[in-house]
């Protein structure tokens, strides 16, 4: 084989390497965290209050029981708490997302869990009391 044919396959093999690399990244998804991420940034000042707030409020306390998933706030917060805003995150697979409204019953809500996904979830729990936000992140996995 003299250097001509060597030289040819040298170029047919860069050129199906290329085309394979093409292939892939015309093909691959990509998600951010959530469709609006750059709105959110700017509002980020409002999950760091709230961060503080939950912190110096107390732990958020989750109960896993078959197909049913128990939050509980603080003991402090629990006369005043009412509603929340949670947001199941999967960070695998932006589908397996659930954005849903918590309504407590004495600083509890239950959360059926069985169309949810088997995966790791992080919690993202935000909700205000007065003028006070609070926002609470726990990770939580779902068999």
């Amino acid at each position: 084989m003299n250097w001509g044919y060597r030289l040819t396959l040298v170029f047919i093999g860069f050129t199906a390497m290329i085309g394979t690399l093409v292939y892939k990244a015309t093909h691959t998804k990509y998600e951010l965290v959530s469709k609006d991420y750059y709105s959110e940034e700017l509002r980020y000042q409002e999950k760091i209050d709230g961060s503080n707030n939950a912190t110096e409020a107390g732990a958020l306390l989750l109960q896993q029981q078959d197909n049913t998933l128990t939050v509980s706030v603080p003991e402090n917060l629990r006369a005043t708490a009412d509603s929340a805003n949670a947001w199941f995150y999967c960070k695998t697979d932006a589908s397996k997302d659930k954005k849903i409204k918590l309504v407590f019953a004495e600083g509890n809500a239950v959360v059926n869990t069985s169309g949810f996904a088997a995966d790791t979830y992080e919690l993202r729990l935000q909700f205000t009391i007065g003028s006070k936000p609070y926002y609470y992140t726990k990770f939580l996995t779902i068999p």
